[in-house]
């Protein structure tokens, strides 16, 4: 039997979906109008993004809490003295990875159930793209926030990885494939406490591929091969995430820099607490 919505539902969201795409758009255009995005975030990167144009790579003379490759990202903005191209950037990505996310529910959700009616589908997956673009138009600090930009960066990498899946033609599945690593180091990059949980993407995308395998066929052979190919290619993904993190923040260091990367790193991996976790949490209850 097809699940379909009644009709106020369908109307309930398409309404909800118009309205958090306009004040989104109000958000967006109001905040490029005004010039109110100004805070001290940014501001730090705007300060890093100037020192570039002065030839000054982050971590030579001054210490930063993030990697190096933030810094290029500010460069155009500082250079112009506006955030508004900053902004601009940012919910550009934004809009993209809704676009995106809208895109792959399309595909996940009939994968989690098959009774739900094409027309649904796409009821559903317009309100959550739109919902996304409220949601980070609404978080504090607005457009403006390098959060936005990460967490964009981190669902575009999401939804490319999770196409890489569906695309049967292998030229298709290279770029799905090096998309999601692309995005994926620019998260890190801008939040590296994003690093663990997009690990685990890649090692719950095997495990769900093992469970549709289960679903679908009781040849056993053919799962142990399917599951082994797929947990070898995730593995490999995460392998090259690592290579395109550090190629993408170390490599303007080489060859004379190296070492304040490397001082830069280890300054930021240094724990703020002098005890350690289970101590933390003890001294809690």
């Amino acid at each position: 039997m097809i699940f379909k919505l009644k009709k106020e539902y369908k109307n309930i969201l398409n309404l909800s979906s118009l309205f958090f795409l306009i004040i989104f758009f109000i958000r967006f255009f109001g905040e490029l109008s005004s010039g109110n995005n100004y805070n001290w975030d940014t501001d730090h990167e705007m300060y890093f993004g100037t020192r570039l144009l002065n030839g000054e790579l982050v971590y030579t003379k001054e210490i930063h809490d993030k990697l190096p490759l933030v810094q290029y990202f500010f460069v155009l903005p500082a250079f112009f003295k506006n955030v508004s191209i900053w902004t601009l950037f940012s919910s550009l990505v934004s809009i993209f990875a809704s676009f995106s996310l809208r895109n792959t529910l399309r595909k996940l959700i009939p994968e989690l159930s098959s009774k739900v009616d094409l027309n649904n589908i796409n009821f559903i997956s317009n309100f959550c793209g739109s919902f996304y673009l409220f949601a980070i138009s609404s978080l504090s600090g607005s457009l403006h926030m390098i959060n936005h930009f990460a967490a964009s960066s981190y669902l575009l990498a999401f939804t490319s990885i999770f196409n890489y899946t569906y695309k049967p033609k292998k030229k298709f599945k290279i770029i799905y494939f090096f998309t999601s690593l692309f995005f994926a180091s620019i998260s890190i990059s801008f939040r590296p406490y994003y690093a663990p949980s997009i690990i685990l993407l890649g090692l719950w995308l095997p495990f769900r591929k093992y469970i549709l395998i289960n679903i679908n066929t009781k040849n056993e052979i053919l799962k142990s091969k399917i599951v082994i190919n797929s947990s070898i290619k995730f593995l490999s993904w995460i392998t090259l995430l690592l290579i395109f993190i550090i190629i993408l923040n170390a490599a303007p260091y080489l060859p004379n820099n190296i070492n304040f990367f490397i001082d830069g790193i280890r300054h930021n991996s240094s724990s703020l607490q002098s005890m350690n976790i289970l101590s933390i949490i003890k001294s809690q209850l």
